[in-house]
């Protein structure tokens, strides 16, 4: 009897379990994950949200590049205003003019022009120490400027100082163009050194160069009074005078025609 109800037991149980295993199942449902956020298409009526611009911060070098265009404005304008007032020193005379040149180069002190010209009048006031200083600072901007080499040249020889106006001219015969300076500057050097063929043979050499220049009229004169020649020396002083050389004026001044 207990035989057969554990035998019945295990066939019940067997057709549960099969039951269980072939029974018919639904379908699994798929499951849907929600996109990322950067997968996520948006679909909205209002309109995308803009980014802020960008903080207006001045680079080093924007800010440098302000300050030289501010520098060079300032420059030019005082440029400006040197060069105004240089005009109206031209037209101004006495002690107006010698004000304005200096306030032309307290506006620009590398006012080439002002310095020049400037140092010319303190040569004619015989004010040597200033013309020096002027006709210096005016060769350093510009070496080739001859004015300025020409002030420097007879504050030197006007104070007996050959030597230092030498080397102003030293190995300048030598130059591919030589200038008119350097050959007046020797001609004087050789009738010092009473070497008076040389200075004839210079000058036929500045005759050619510049035959109207003050310093080929002044020089030949300078020949002329050095041969003896008094009646040429004033002939070519004459001529000078004509053209404004105060030196040639001085000399007819103090000789005159007996």
């Amino acid at each position: 009897m207990k035989l057969r109800w554990v035998l019945m037991s295990g066939v019940l149980v067997g057709g549960v379990y099969a039951a269980w295993i072939y029974w018919p199942r639904e379908p699994d449902k798929p499951t849907v994950t929600a996109p990322s956020s950067s997968s996520r298409i948006e679909h909205s009526t209002s309109p995308p949200e803009q980014a802020l611009p960008p903080a207006r911060v001045q680079s080093p070098n924007a800010a440098s590049s302000a300050a030289e265009q501010d520098a060079r404005a300032a420059t030019l304008a005082q440029r400006l205003e040197s060069n105004r007032l240089l005009k109206e020193a031209r037209e101004a005379e006495g002690i107006k003019q010698l004000e304005l040149y200096e306030d032309a180069l307290e506006a620009n002190p590398s006012n080439v022009d002002a310095l020049m010209e400037l140092g010319e009048l303190r040569l004619h006031d015989e004010d040597y120490a200033d013309a020096e200083a002027l006709a210096k600072r005016c060769l350093k901007l510009d070496k080739d400027r001859v004015r300025c080499q020409e002030t420097l040249e007879r504050r030197y020889t006007r104070t007996g100082d050959f030597e230092s106006a030498a080397k102003l001219y030293e190995g300048c015969l030598e130059e591919t163009f030589v200038k008119v300076g350097c050959l007046a500057f020797n001609i004087g050097a050789a009738l010092r050194a009473k070497d008076i063929q040389r200075a004839k043979e210079l000058h036929v050499r500045l005759a050619a160069l510049s035959p109207q220049s003050i310093d080929t009229i002044v020089t030949e004169a300078a020949i002329a009074t050095a041969e003896g020649d008094d009646d040429a020396a004033r002939a070519a002083y004459a001529r000078g005078c004509e053209l404004g050389n105060e030196f040639a004026c001085t000399w007819l001044s103090k000789q005159p025609r007996e």
